[in-house]
C-alpha cells in the first residue's frame, strides 16, 4: 500500500515560564520532521490546560521556517470558535503557508446544550457555517456566527464611513477575508463514531481517527475503524461524486532498534502492554465503551508485522505518528527517525526528499 506519513505531538509545558520552550520545541519537530521527508507535521489543540490553544500563530511560524511540509492539527475544538474569526485566520494562515494548512476540526464542547439530537445539530450547523465562511459564502444571520456588521448611512461617494477610514460599500452580510482556493477541501472531521464519520462524508470533510474511538464494534480498534472508513467512503461518494476525499489513522509506534532504546523504552512499552489489552481494551477502565490502539512496540519487522495485519492502515491515504507524551523532545526525534528509517518504508511509504530554503 502507499501512503503519507505524518506525525501529530502535544506541546505542553508545566509552568507558564516554560510555554515559549514548548512552542520552539514544536517548531524544532516541524522542521526536524521535514528533513526526514514527513508528509505532515501535526499538533493538537486544548484550551484551558497548558498546551498549544492558539493554533494559527504557531502554524505561521511554523510556515516560515519549512518549505514542503504539510501544516496539520490533530483537532480544532468548534465549540469555542466563531466561523468568521476561523475562516480568516485559517484563510490567512494557509496563504503564507503556500497553501500547505491540512485542519482537523471535532465537535469539542457545545455550551448550553445536552440534549443528543440538539447537541448533534449545532455541530453540523456550527460545522456548515465554517465551510460557508471559508469557500466565501455570506453567514447570513445564523445565530452562531459573529454579530452583524453595524449598518451605517453611506456618504455621497457611496462608501460607508467607519473610524480608520471608508469601507466601500455596505456589506448585506458577513462575508470572511481573505480567501485560500482549495482550503476548504483541507478540513478533516476527527471522527469518533460511525455516524460523526457520516457527518464528515456529507459536509465534504476529509475524515481522521485517532488512536482511540468512541465504539467498539468489532473485534479490535483496526477492525472497527476500517468497518467506519468503508462506510464513509460510501456516504462521501454519494454526496460528493466529483470528489476523492483522505483518511488520515493515529497509531503510537515505538520502534526498538539498539541498546539504548531498550535501556530507555522498555518501561513505557511494559506499561502501555499492560494498560491496552490487544482488542483494545483499557484494563483499567474495563467499563469503557470504546477501544484503543495498542502501543506498537518493539523490533521493526515485529512492528510491520503487527501494522500490516491492522485491517485500516489498507485503507487510508495517510499514517500518523502518534509519539507518547512521556517522551522528550529527543526521544521523539529518535522514534521520528526509526519510524521513517526502517518501519514506514517497509508499510509502503515513500521518502519525500529534504526541502531546502
Amino acid at each position: 500500500m502507499s501512503f503519507d506519513l505524518g506525525f501529530l505531538v502535544f506541546l505542553n509545558y508545566e509552568q507558564d515560564a516554560d510555554a515559549l520552550a514548548a512552542l520552539e520545541d514544536g517548531l524544532d519537530l516541524f522542521t526536524f520532521a521535514e528533513e526526514l521527508g514527513y508528509d505532515s507535521a501535526g499538533v493538537r489543540i486544548h484550551h484551558s490546560v497548558r498546551t498549544l490553544s492558539a493554533p494559527f500563530p504557531f502554524l505561521a511560524a511554523a510556515a516560515a521556517r519549512t518549505r514542503r511540509i504539510r501544516l496539520a492539527t490533530g483537532i480544532i475544538p468548534i465549540g469555542w470558535e466563531d466561523p468568521l474569526r476561523f475562516a480568516e485566520d485559517a484563510a490567512t494562515t494557509d496563504l503564507l503557508s503556500g497553501g500547505r494548512l491540512d485542519l482537523g476540526l471535532s465537535s469539542g464542547i457545545v455550551l448550553g446544550v445536552t440534549d443528543p439530537v440538539a447537541r448533534a445539530k449545532a455541530v453540523e450547523d456550527k460545522l456548515t457555517a465554517i465551510l460557508a465562511a471559508i469557500r466565501g459564502d455570506g453567514l447570513g444571520d445564523s445565530p452562531i456566527a459573529a454579530l452583524p456588521i453595524p449598518k451605517a448611512d453611506a456618504v455621497g461617494d457611496g462608501t460607508v464611513p467607519l473610524p480608520h477610514g471608508p469601507y466601500g460599500d455596505a456589506p448585506d452580510e458577513l462575508i470572511a477575508f481573505p480567501r485560500s482556493p482549495g482550503l476548504d477541501h483541507r478540513l478533516g472531521y476527527g471522527a469518533g463514531s460511525l455516524s460523526s464519520a457520516l457527518r464528515a462524508a456529507r459536509l465534504g470533510l476529509n475524515l481522521v481517527l485517532s488512536t482511540i474511538h468512541g465504539e467498539a464494534t468489532g473485534p479490535t480498534l483496526g477492525d472497527t475503524q476500517a468497518e467506519v472508513i468503508r462506510h464513509y467512503r460510501e456516504e462521501f461518494a454519494v454526496h460528493h461524486p466529483d470528489r476523492t476525499p483522505r483518511v488520515a489513522l493515529g497509531r503510537s509506534i515505538l520502534p526498538i532498534v539498539d541498546d539504548d532504546d531498550r535501556n530507555e523504552f522498555a518501561g513505557l512499552k511494559e506499561f502501555y502492554d499492560r494498560l491496552v489489552t490487544p482488542d483494545g481494551r483499557y484494563t483499567d477502565s474495563p467499563e469503557q465503551r470504546g477501544q484503543a490502539s495498542p502501543l506498537y512496540a518493539g523490533a521493526p519487522d515485529e512492528i510491520v508485522a503487527r501494522l500490516s495485519a491492522d485491517p485500516a492502515l489498507e485503507l487510508i491515504d495517510e499514517l500518523v505518528l502518534t509519539p507518547l507524551t512521556e517522551l522528550t523532545v529527543p526521544q521523539k526525534k529518535r522514534v521520528f527517525a526509526s519510524v521513517a528509517e526502517t518501519v514506514a518504508p517497509q508499510l509502503g511509504w515513500t521518502r519525500q526528499e529534504a526541502a531546502h530554503a
